[in-house]
């Protein structure tokens, strides 16, 4: 699990997510994921931790973030937003190769958004007879 902000999710506490700047980079961001996404034990004896059990990511993650914006251009904090992600592997054919993007949830009342986002496959974590199998 990591709990942090947008800043310290790239290991690199210098105010940029990844040397980009915005207002987001302080906004929460907690990431959770299965250990078929990111083991939390070094599986083949290499100092590291490994991309799923079997050396091979079939796992989820999901993203929660959390963060405020200037929404009038005043200067101040005055609008609120939350954002949740659901990311699982699905096989070949994914968003980004064997993964995708499930569910999103994403509200905003300043911006006019409240609730679901985008929602493809079936509840949970996605992996099922309907949805995919593993290898």
């Amino acid at each position: 699990m990591f709990n942090g902000t947008y800043d310290g999710s790239d290991r690199n506490l210098d105010g940029t997510y990844w040397g980009q700047t915005g207002d987001f980079v302080d906004d929460s961001l907690i990431m959770k994921w299965s250990n078929d996404w990111l083991a939390n034990v070094d599986c083949n004896n290499d100092g590291m931790l490994d991309r799923g059990t079997d050396e091979t990511s079939l796992g989820w993650l999901t993203n929660d973030v959390n963060g405020d914006y200037d929404s009038d251009g005043d200067g101040t904090q005055d609008a609120h937003y939350t954002y949740f992600a659901k990311i699982v592997w699905v096989g070949t054919g994914g968003l980004w190769g064997a993964y995708d993007v499930i569910e999103e949830v994403y509200n905003d009342p300043v911006g006019g958004y409240t609730g679901l986002y985008s929602k493809v496959g079936v509840p949970g974590f996605g992996l099922n007879d309907q949805w995919t199998t593993n290898p």
